[in-house]
């Protein structure tokens, strides 16, 4: 009698040997692998098929899709929030720029371009942008004064060929701010009439009206400031300069500061109508000495005591203001006069974008150093007419020792994750929320119908018999 096997609620029981089961698991996995497989093709041919149909779709208006800022992580623009800007408002006091010195935040884009050709123009070293110029300084503070006559803006004639020649473009894109200074290159050639912008001619400052201060805005402006792919340090002044607001200082609170200007320049045996080496040779001193040192954090200055006298006598030790104010009143106890500039001083290129994003950390102070005609030398930078020199020159000193250079390998990492998040979100806003229909026949149909013409020629014969 033949034995039945037991059944079960549903049929006979299986019994399951272990090659049964490992070929069950094989069978599972391989139906797994195929799965992802599959849903890992249809992914990347659903991405590819819309990236072709986003480009290639005609755009009929402008397209908005707001503003993807991967830093902030939001989908709004940022138009409604100006930021705050140190030391800009015409009057600086000693310790005011330290409050920028951390801040990441983006002030503007600039990028240059051959006015000529419209093609970018590289730029080498660093790129100072001004903001304001100051001229009095008393008890710490510096403060605007008028130090000229008036000095007319600039336009470009379109007859002018030999200025066109030498001009670079420098096309801004400011970010709101809570302030109406316009940072550029100088010194500055207008290129159209901008009702949204305003000049002081005594001052020589370049504003916006309040109204723009809490929006984007972009700003076209021409230079001839620059030399061989560099932003000259020497140009020619526009005009005649009065002197007396450039040689003011409080000799009987700087006697220190004096004494060791004095010092300096007597062992450097330069003689005294050497303006441009003299001012060079204190600037080298305070950069280079290895006496001063660079530091972003504040310091305890002497009470009772003008904060510059305490920095070079006892304390030698400050952030760009310190350094530019020393140098600004060393010159004028030399008889040289001088101004303070403060704005911004870019050194970070963005290859992707083609600009330099310039942050609140960027804040900077530096020195002008007015040169009058007979102290001139032979060898003048740049392309300017000779008459453009009839009125002297400024000079331009950075006498701050280069902080980037006591970076930890933190800093570095943290900046360039920074950067690399900013290109993306360029790339978001230039070819996602940006692609209008101008940009699309630029960017896709242009290069497309060029390709599709090369092609073409293939089909005719007169084009291989002139092979």
């Amino acid at each position: 009698e033949q034995a039945v096997p037991p059944r079960g609620p549903s049929g006979p029981e299986t019994s399951w040997t272990p090659v049964a089961r490992a070929r069950s698991s094989a069978g599972r996995a391989a139906v797994g692998a195929e799965f992802w497989r599959r849903i890992a093709g249809i992914t990347l041919t659903a991405l590819l098929v819309g990236a072709v149909v986003f480009l290639v779709f005609p755009r009929f208006g402008g397209l908005d899709l707001g503003s993807f800022d991967l830093l902030q992580v939001v989908w709004a623009s940022a138009g409604q929030r100006p930021g705050k800007v140190a030391g800009f408002s015409g009057t600086v006091q000693l310790g005011e720029l330290e409050d920028a010195l951390d801040n990441p935040e983006r002030v503007l884009d600039i990028a240059f371009f051959d006015h000529g050709t419209g093609q970018p123009y590289p730029v080498q070293g660093s790129v100072y942008l001004r903001g304001a110029v100051l001229a009095h300084y008393g008890n710490g503070s510096w403060k605007e004064e008028v130090f000229g006559p008036t000095l007319p803006l600039t336009y470009l004639n379109p007859s002018d060929d030999a200025m066109a020649a030498v001009l670079v473009q420098q096309r801004i894109s400011m970010e709101p701010l809570d302030n109406d200074a316009v940072f550029c290159v100088w010194p500055i050639v207008a290129l159209r009439r901008d009702l949204r912008l305003w000049y002081d001619p005594q001052r020589a400052r370049l504003g916006r009206q309040v109204s723009t201060r809490d929006r984007r805005i972009s700003v076209l402006l021409g230079t001839m400031a620059f030399a061989d792919g560099a932003q000259a340090d020497l140009v020619p002044s526009a005009v005649p300069v009065n002197r007396g607001p450039l040689l003011a200082w409080p000799s009987e609170a700087l006697s220190g500061l004096a004494r060791t200007a004095d010092e300096w320049l007597d062992r450097s045996g330069l003689p005294e109508n050497d303006v441009i080496g003299r001012a060079r040779f204190l600037e080298s001193q305070l950069r280079d000495s290895g006496q001063f040192e660079y530091s972003p954090a504040s310091q305890q200055r002497g009470a009772g005591m003008d904060p510059v006298e305490d920095f070079v006598v006892y304390n030698p030790r400050g952030h760009c203001e310190y350094f530019a104010t020393a140098l600004a009143l060393m010159l004028r106890s030399q008889g040289i006069p001088s101004r303070v500039v403060v704005g911004y001083r870019c050194d970070q290129y963005d290859f992707l974008g083609e600009l330099y994003r310039v942050r609140q950390s960027n804040a900077h102070a530096w020195v002008e150093a007015y040169v009058a005609p007979p102290c001139l030398p032979a060898a003048r930078p740049g392309q300017h007419p000779a008459a453009s020199w009839s009125c002297g020159a400024w000079l331009r000193l950075d006498p701050t020792p280069c902080s980037w250079e006591n970076d930890t390998g933190v800093e570095s990492l943290a900046r360039g994750v920074r950067n690399w998040l900013e290109r993306l979100d360029l790339f978001w806003a230039e070819y996602v929320a940006g692609l209008s229909g101008a940009r699309q026949r630029e960017m896709v149909y242009r290069p497309l119908v060029a390709r599709l013409a090369g092609i073409g020629r293939l089909a005719h014969g007169a084009w291989w018999q002139d092979m």
